[in-house]
């Protein structure tokens, strides 16, 4: 009993302040080897980059060893979900309700290590701010086609996601596609709606981009609205300045004349709320590109 206790070292002893559990010298032996084991899955979970190098063996990937301590005192093993895993569920589940929210694999490479800030300074140091500001407000990225918007938003998306926060990716109109078949099959509409209204981070590429109706407008309030409400962080790019979004978010009729300019005024009004104004100026670099 006293060899086992003499061999604790002071990571144990750290590892068993730092989790909270009250454990007596004499009983230190009674808890060894679950304090052992803790304090090596703590340091794994530390070191890892993802679920891809999780060291756990079959169905413990994403998941780590941790102590319990009851009311009584008495502690005992248990394991929880790591932060990897929690977001490896939440992606999976996400996609499953929501098609659209499957971010594009050319996206996946956006960084800020990758974008070319000279052109835009003002818009790259406002996406980092945003990026690094978790639960703040987030920032409506508006310009020409090309610009580099969508790379800023998948950026702020791709850190947070490094980082095992929640953050979802949806091109407008894609979503309301989404929406639209699920009502087509006769399905619930609510799980995928609190999915987009109660997601950390949800990044809304294309706003504009989508044949506005009073329906459109309805379900377009309802999430814009929701999220500022849950002081939820939203990205948004578009390729029109506030003023244009609010014509262009107009409900019309199928001539195309305005019928009523008050939903676009909403939901604009609701996105200044909540979102940070951003022009991202420049010329268009992917037609730049294909020009080479």
């Amino acid at each position: 009993m006293q060899e086992i206790t003499a061999s604790m070292t002071d990571d144990m002893r750290k590892f068993i302040a730092e989790s909270g559990l009250t454990i007596q010298e004499k009983d230190v032996p009674d808890y060894y080897v679950m304090i052992s084991d803790a304090l090596e899955s703590a340091n794994m979970c530390r070191d890892c980059k993802g679920l891809s190098q999780c060291k756990a063996v079959g169905d413990g990937k994403g998941m780590q060893y941790v102590l319990r301590m009851d009311d009584g005192g008495k502690i005992s093993p248990a394991y929880r979900v790591c932060g990897y895993g929690a977001m490896y569920n939440h992606a999976k589940r996400t996609e499953q309700v929501l098609a659209s929210a499957r971010v594009p694999e050319f996206l996946k490479e956006k960084a800020f290590g990758n974008f070319c800030r000279e052109n835009n300074p003002e818009a790259f140091m406002a996406a980092q701010k945003v990026a690094n500001d978790v639960g703040g407000r987030g920032v409506l990225l508006y310009g020409k086609p090309g610009t580099g918007k969508t790379h800023l938003a998948a950026a702020i998306l791709n850190l947070r996601l490094a980082q095992c926060y929640e953050a979802i990716f949806v091109t407008v109109p894609e979503l309301f596609a989404d929406i639209r078949e699920t009502i087509r099959r006769e399905k619930d509409t609510s799980e995928l709606l609190e999915i987009v209204k109660s997601t950390d981070l949800l990044v809304m590429d294309d706003l504009g981009a989508e044949r506005m109706t009073a329906w459109v407008a309805e379900q377009m309030f309802s999430v814009i609205n929701a999220r500022l409400l849950r002081k939820k962080q939203t990205v948004i790019t578009t390729n029109y300045s506030p003023s244009e979004l609010i014509v262009k978010m107009a409900v019309r009729d199928k001539s195309g004349n305005i019928e009523d300019d008050i939903p676009g005024k909403r939901i604009v009004s609701r996105i200044l709320e909540m979102c940070y104004k951003i022009e991202v100026c420049g010329r268009d670099q992917r037609l730049g590109s294909a020009a080479v």
